[in-house]
């Protein structure tokens, strides 16, 4: 039996403080974040972005409260009459734009179950940066009663969860020899046509790694309890509402962001891709994160890598450090694991990312340390983030159209998708697992896991089955895949797209100066 887990290819935020370490297995519905929540928020702390909440006690601190409606589809309501807008970060936390402030918590746990009635200690500044606090929430009314569910294979989701703990962190399997599997590769190959698969392409993605463990942590794994991507996206996502094929996304005029989308674009090229537009490249180098679980930095670093590239026409072109965000941010949990949207979007707004050269990868958890050892190249510039939000303006609104519009008008997007066994022996082609879905590596079995990576453009395979891609930039190496790169089905009738990959896509907005 194969275990389900939940990654959280995740965020990062806060960096410049003390490195936080805490998991993050809540598992919240959007509904559980309808209603009204009282917010305690302690005293404004002069330090600023320093501002380190993780130990900070609303009892020892001089609170006030704040009340805060959360409604559909993202609108929030204070208790001032100010109307503000709201998103899921996966189904981990919410982040708030309201009343000139940005508050941003994850939700609470315990080791048994998610607590998605009240948060973790969380932050709250205003627009301009200024004016820093801790915060903590509960939802008036405490906990819903959740009417126990059964998984597909007799267990409740409790009973589920914890089978699932026990099998995902057995020290046999995580410790055991990674091997890959020639009858693997030879069943992919047979089961289908559209890409190929080789032992060669399973040891690059393997890296430098010798176990399981080691390769699930490059893939993005991180052992927690809680829901595949999959059945997470399905459980939050909103209906919308469409009228006459165009739909306006509800933000208010200090929300992140404020578009309109046309899901019937008829101008649209059928190929795009940033690495070749009128002959010039904006997509920055592919890298390998090894051992680490950064997936979801690189992922996306990569994207405003190429964002700068393209707002400057090539005049700024930073390797931006990924290791300052494994290090350095108390909102991220290192190479555990973290949120794309919280980096891109909210680390780059609130501190800017640094060159490669100021703080370079080691690719393993350390203290936070920032131009400690520079190299050449280190400028000491911090590159930042304007405005930030999910494809389609929050969390659950993404889908095709939408992504394929933000990339040509604004670039690279960062997306991210389940790993399966057959991924990591990819070697060309147009990924889908929609043939392989009943195949398991004998050697090697691998969880579902998210995994986060840079979507650079889209196109269709040119022979006569015409199959629509999308051009995705991987962060194993140049020795996997194509060159570093991968091409997934696009379009996909799987919720979320092929492997959940149009379900998690962030964009955000550099600051050219």
């Amino acid at each position: 039996m194969r275990a389900s887990t939940l990654l959280l290819v995740a965020a990062c935020l806060l960096a410049g403080v003390g490195a936080v370490r805490a998991d993050t297995p809540a598992n919240c519905s959007k509904s559980e974040y309808i209603g009204t929540w009282t917010y305690s928020v302690g005293s404004v702390d002069p330090r600023g972005p320093a501002t380190d909440c993780s130990n900070w006690d609303c009892s020892r601190d001089r609170c006030e409260t704040y009340s805060l409606k959360l409604d559909q589809p993202n609108i929030a309501v204070d208790q001032n009459g100010n109307r503000g807008n709201w998103t899921l970060i996966y189904n981990q936390g919410v982040e708030v734009w309201i009343g000139g402030k940005i508050w941003f918590a994850f939700s609470d746990w315990t080791s048994t179950e998610s607590l998605c009635h009240q948060t973790k200690n969380g932050w709250v500044h205003a627009m301009d940066n200024t004016q820093w606090s801790c915060f903590v929430a509960h939802r008036d009314g405490g906990a819903r009663k959740q009417i126990p569910t059964t998984r597909d294979d007799g267990l409740t989701n409790e009973a589920g969860r914890l089978f699932d703990d026990a099998i995902a962190n057995d020290p046999r399997r995580l410790n055991r020899k990674f091997r890959p599997s020639q009858m693997f590769v030879d069943a992919i190959n047979k089961a289908q046509d559209y890409f190929t698969a080789s032992y060669e392409s399973a040891l690059a993605a393997a890296g430098s790694g010798t176990t399981i463990g080691e390769v699930e942590r490059r893939s993005g794994h991180k052992l927690m309890s809680g829901m595949r991507a999959a059945d997470a996206f399905k459980s939050v996502l909103p209906k919308e509402t469409a009228t006459k094929n165009k739909i306006k996304i509800m933000l208010q005029d200090d929300a992140p962001a404020s578009r309109l989308y046309d899901d019937h674009v008829s101008d649209l090229p059928e190929s795009f891709d940033w690495r070749n537009v009128d002959g010039v490249n904006y997509v920055s180098p592919v890298r390998n994160q090894a051992q680490c679980g950064s997936c979801y930095a690189y992922s996306a670093l990569g994207m405003m890598e190429s964002r700068f590239r393209i707002a400057s026409n090539n005049t700024l072109q930073p390797t931006l450090s990924t290791q300052d965000i494994v290090s350095c941010s108390n909102y991220s949990q290192g190479c555990e694991g973290g949120f794309p949207y919280l980096v891109a979007g909210k680390y780059g707004r609130d501190y800017g990312f640094i060159d490669e050269a100021c703080y370079p990868y080691e690719g393993r958890d350390t203290e936070c340390r920032p131009f400690v050892n520079p190299q050449p190249g280190c400028t000491h510039r911090r590159y930042r983030t304007s405005s930030y939000y999910y494809v389609g303006g929050y969390y659950g609104l993404s889908n095709e159209e939408r992504m394929k519009q933000e990339i040509m008008a604004n670039g690279p997007i960062s997306v991210s998708f389940e790993v399966y066994d057959d991924f990591k022996y990819y070697r060309g082609g147009v990924y889908t697992h929609q043939f392989t879905k009943y195949l398991s590596d004998p050697e090697n079995p691998f969880h579902l896991v998210n995994h986060a990576v840079l979507m650079v453009g889209w196109g269709v395979t040119n022979d006569d089955k015409r199959i629509p891609y999308w051009i995705v930039k991987n962060s194993w190496g140049t020795s996997w895949g194509e060159n570093g790169y991968f091409r997934i089905l696009r379009g996909s009738d799987e919720p979320g797209g092929e492997c959940a990959i149009e379900s998690l896509t962030v964009a955000a907005t550099p600051v050219i100066n």
